[in-house]
């Protein structure tokens, strides 16, 4: 079967062909959804709440760049693609350009809330 897969021809931009591709995505999601503990399955004690889930997925690695490193004021929002018209580079202080992530969704209600 490896060999089979190996020999087939690539999709175009990948480096599989049809056969490893669907094998490869099987066994991501099987294992993404046997996993108990993947940060976004749901309804369980320990499960991120939707409003936790959304602040996670505005997480980036160009606001990670822009947050904890000096000096960078201006990074592109695809942070590990090269610049371009379809990637322009964005100012740090944009926060609509390159959102952050609040962290209030974890804050605990108290007695005073």
């Amino acid at each position: 079967m490896f060999v089979g897969g190996a020999m087939q021809c690539d999709v175009h931009g990948s480096i599989l062909g049809h056969t490893l591709q669907c094998i490869v995505a099987e066994r991501f999601y099987r294992t993404r959804l046997g996993d108990r503990y993947f940060y976004d399955n749901g309804e369980m004690p320990h499960s991120f709440t939707n409003d936790q889930l959304k602040e996670i997925k505005k997480a980036s690695m160009a606001r990670l760049i822009c947050d904890n490193t000096d000096g960078v004021h201006y990074v592109q929002r695809k942070a590990f693609e090269v610049e371009s018209a379809y990637n322009p580079k964005y100012r740090c202080d944009d926060y609509n350009a390159i959102p952050y992530v609040d962290l209030t969704a974890w804050k605990k209600p108290t007695i005073f809330d």
